[in-house]
């Protein structure tokens, strides 16, 4: 949000300003070839096309899609703790606009 408040104005006013957006993710790491580790690891600071959806469905009204070009942000190869799966966490963050789409 923008500033726009002007000399002799009683209230704060806002505008919209650039839209930004990002999805964090948490999943299970996997190493095997064109899995999670493989794929994910060759685009860190790469600009990739990315569609994600609630459930793992057609788009619908009640499961929309949303999609944009985003840039990988991190990839971490390792880390956790003895005893708990490998877990992955990283970050897309916006390189371009993100879309909404559902069909009915």
């Amino acid at each position: 949000m923008l500033d726009e408040t002007a000399m002799g104005d009683t209230t704060r006013i806002n505008k919209g300003g650039l839209k930004n957006w990002s999805i964090e993710v948490n999943a299970h790491q996997e190493f095997n070839s064109g899995k999670l580790g493989s794929a994910l690891f060759a685009l860190v600071g790469s600009t990739t096309c990315i569609e994600i959806r609630p459930d793992n469905s057609c788009s619908t009204g009640i499961n929309p899609s949303f999609s944009g070009i985003g840039v990988l942000e991190n990839f971490p190869s390792m880390g956790g703790s003895v005893g708990s799966l490998l877990d992955a966490a990283f970050t897309i963050r916006s390189a371009g606009t993100l879309g909404r789409a559902s069909s009915s």
